[in-house]
């Protein structure tokens, strides 16, 4: 009779240490992502100290600028953030944020919804996405130059246009930028 009771707790102890052992949220701001800032050094050594965590490793990009030299931060076999170098390589310039344990200091995250995020009566200054971004539309995060929400939807967007906030309001966030490179600018 004592060994069910026994086994159960030792249930719930793993079930606990699994769940507290989920990397915690990481916050993005005009500042920065998480730890990493402008001031970051662009190596695979200086990351994985960062996000001890997560996998880090050296790769190319096959999203934001195919075939340009990352670092992505991995969990569970999923890309949490893919990070790009400055011209001379030395330091961190953008993050691409591709998975939703990231959000912005507005709650922001990948899933979220336009309607949630713009007001319906304000531009947003969104663009469409060309080529083989088209039917996507790229919105900066309000009150920010530094943060653009990648966004898509059904219908997906003509070519060339963004469509209007009424057909907008169901698209999400499948993506976020963090430009470092734009860090001076305030």
């Amino acid at each position: 009779m004592t060994r069910v009771p026994m086994a159960a707790a030792i249930l719930v102890a793993g079930l606990l240490l699994f769940a507290c052992s989920k990397p915690a949220g990481l916050v993005v701001n005009g500042d920065k992502v998480g730890p990493i800032s402008v001031e970051t050094a662009f190596n695979v050594a200086a990351i994985a100290r960062l996000f001890p965590q997560f996998k880090v490793s050296a790769g190319m990009s096959s999203a934001l600028e195919p075939g340009a030299h990352v670092i992505r931060v991995i969990d569970n076999g999923k890309t949490v953030l893919e990070l790009y170098p400055t011209g001379d390589g030395a330091r961190v310039a953008s993050v691409l944020i591709l998975d939703d344990i990231v959000q912005d200091e507005n709650g922001v995250h990948i899933g979220s919804r336009y309607r949630d995020i713009f007001p319906p009566s304000k531009p947003t200054g969104c663009m469409a996405g060309a080529m083989e971004k088209r039917g996507r539309i790229y919105c900066p995060q309000p009150n920010s130059n530094r943060i653009i929400y990648e966004m898509q939807g059904v219908p997906p967007a003509p070519d060339g246009q963004v469509p209007p906030p009424e057909v907008l309001a169901d698209w999400h966030v499948t993506a976020m930028l963090w430009d470092g490179d734009d860090a001076s600018v305030n």
